[in-house]
């Protein structure tokens, strides 16, 4: 029943999954700063998503890569995430 991810939610966490569900209405700016990958139940970035809601930063101290699938990128197999392999992925940088 998640409708919100608030800014910097999901900070500076490596390698995991996060699966973004379609009952998600809003999404603040940074809100994911991860290494790993989102899948999205929706199909492309709703307008109450920010612009920038997956961050990635490549200073000399970190870096965060996000790999963004959605709905018709990826499905689900014994309840996890699996992406499809004829589907392209839309990539963050």
């Amino acid at each position: 029943n998640v409708k919100h991810i608030c800014q910097n939610a999901f900070e500076s966490l490596n390698n995991i999954w996060v699966t973004v569900p379609k009952t998600v209405k809003t999404i603040e700016s940074n809100a994911f700063r991860i290494t790993g990958r989102i899948f999205c139940e929706h199909k492309r970035r709703p307008k109450g998503w920010a612009q920038n809601w997956v961050h990635t930063t490549g200073d000399h101290s970190w870096q965060v890569f996000s790999e963004v699938l959605w709905a018709d990128s990826w499905h689900y197999e014994d309840g996890m995430p699996v992406p499809n392999d004829n589907e392209p992925n839309l990539l963050f940088y």
